[in-house]
């Protein structure tokens, strides 16, 4: 069973690698539903998004959805909550939660909600460029359903099923579309992981509404037609950023009260060239108390023109009992033309 989901993952991510190559370099901008290529989760976010093969836990739906089968260093914990918010640039904002418990002794299931808001804007025309007085919104929402589960002891597969919407005013585009992963852990190297993924693989999407509902003269060269034509406009489809990832996650140092561990995922999307990022993490634990120190770096070998960064965050984690705990989580990501990015995260482990 390990091979063959192996060899699937295999065939899929050299369709997505050839695919992109064949579309020539980079082909930013030629995506829709970005949103999804935002770190959802402080921890992982912290870690320049090298989090492949370490993630778990409920934050593990958005970075590795084989994730939700591992425990961690929590073998008490049967489930567990994440909330997160992002205050982004441009008075953006993004809200996500996942909740995941187990069903069975080695399957879980997870449920996941991503939410983004981009604001009320003025509504304006060439008449009035400064604002009609009225405004519209826009927002983009994802909702998944996730199951994973411990193959054997040491390797664990999970699969996304998640549905997808933007709306922009009257304007909306939605579709449907998987994510599969797995996470191998080893006894070579202090205990390293193995993990990949391959994320959003789904229908295109287009987008409807009333504003391609329109009055137009078919013939305009013939008298005597009706000049007001009930047509529809028909807009262009477009992918979803589809996107393998292959990361390694390597303990370097692990002791009773401290760990030091190195990441490193590399990145094949179907609209940017070849990446990597780099994570890592320095982590001191007590019978009660754990604190996370996180640093990486996104997008380490792309375009000079994709603003790569450094990555930073905090987190601590307490438990109130035998198999419950509470950890919270910040990031901040410097955009070297945005701005700063902060993610906020608070989790329960039950």
């Amino acid at each position: 069973m390990n091979k063959f989901i192996i060899t699937i993952f295999s065939i899929i991510a050299i369709g997505v690698v050839t695919n992109s190559n064949v579309q020539a370099q980079s082909r930013s901008g030629s995506t829709v539903a970005s949103f999804l290529t935002v770190g959802m989760g402080a921890t992982g976010s912290s870690l320049g998004h090298a989090y492949t093969a370490s993630a778990f836990g409920a934050e593990s739906m958005f970075w590795n959805p084989a994730g939700i089968a591992r425990t961690g260093d929590l073998p008490y914990s049967s489930g567990s909550l994440n909330m997160s918010y992002l205050d982004w640039f441009a008075d953006i904002s993004m809200y996500n939660s996942a909740l995941s418990f187990k069903i069975n002794q080695s399957a879980h299931i997870g449920f996941n909600i991503a939410y983004v808001n981009y604001g009320q804007m003025e509504i304006t025309t060439v008449d009035v460029p400064t604002g009609i007085g009225t405004t519209f919104g826009a927002y983009d929402l994802s909702f998944g359903v996730t199951y994973a589960s411990k193959l054997t002891q040491n390797f664990h597969f999970g699969g996304t099923a998640k549905y997808i919407r933007q709306q922009i005013w009257d304007m909306s585009a939605q579709t449907i579309a998987i994510d599969l992963g797995f996470i191998l852990e080893t006894d070579y190297l202090n205990g390293m992981t193995i993990g990949a993924t391959i994320s959003n693989f789904g229908g295109k999407m287009q987008m409807q509404g009333i504003n391609t509902d329109l009055f137009a003269d078919i013939d305009p060269t013939s008298e005597g037609n009706n000049p007001d034509t009930p047509v529809n406009v028909k807009t262009d489809q477009w992918d979803l950023p589809l996107s393998f990832k292959f990361g390694l996650a390597i303990p370097v140092v692990k002791t009773e009260y401290v760990t030091y561990n190195v990441m490193s995922d590399i990145q094949q999307t179907n609209d940017n060239n070849l990446n990597f990022d780099f994570g890592n993490q320095l982590v001191f634990t007590t019978k009660t108390v754990q604190f996370t120190v996180n640093g990486g770096y996104k997008d380490f070998l792309l375009e000079k023109d994709v603003d790569s960064h450094f990555t930073y965050g905090v987190g601590v984690r307490l438990r109130v009992a035998k198999s419950t705990n509470v950890a919270f989580n910040i990031s901040q990501v410097p955009f070297n033309y945005l701005g700063n990015t902060r993610m906020v995260d608070f989790k329960v482990f039950f």
